[in-house]
């Protein structure tokens, strides 16, 4: 694995978990009947589990550089064991929903659910909290 500038590092890092994000809302869009066509949940789950996959190479332990404008919280590479273990659970339940089946709508949003809860384990922990805004009118 080439090992790049601690900025493209960065930037790598961000890709990843923007790729996990946009399969997420795809899948929700899809669930909740807003948008998109449920023939391609399964599309979307593989992504989304294939980008988990990434998730560990992206943020290795202490290479990672803390950056003014990263919302990563320097406590990742103190309790890298710990992270390392959600990003284990994150993997598991991302296969899970890739291999759901998408014409079970139920049982494909219960595991969309456990990923879910997997990515919020994470975001609580080792994601900073964006600050307070006023919400945007539609």
């Amino acid at each position: 694995q080439a090992e790049s500038d601690p900025d493209k590092q960065v930037l790598y890092r961000r890709a990843v978990f923007q790729a996990m994000g946009g399969s997420a809302k795809a899948i929700n869009s899809i669930l909740k009947q807003e948008a998109g066509d449920p023939a391609n949940l399964g599309f979307h789950a593989a992504s989304l589990a294939a980008a988990a996959k990434a998730v560990h190479a992206a943020v290795k332990p202490k290479a990672m550089p803390v950056v003014e404008k990263s919302a990563a919280l320097p406590k990742i590479w103190d309790e890298w064991d710990k992270f390392a273990e959600g990003v284990k659970v994150l993997e598991q339940e991302t296969a899970k929903l890739a291999a759901t089946p998408a014409d079970d709508l139920a049982a494909f949003g219960a595991q969309m659910g456990a990923v879910g809860k997997a990515c919020k384990e994470c975001h609580d922990n080792y994601k900073e909290k964006p600050p307070e805004t006023a919400p945007v009118k539609k």
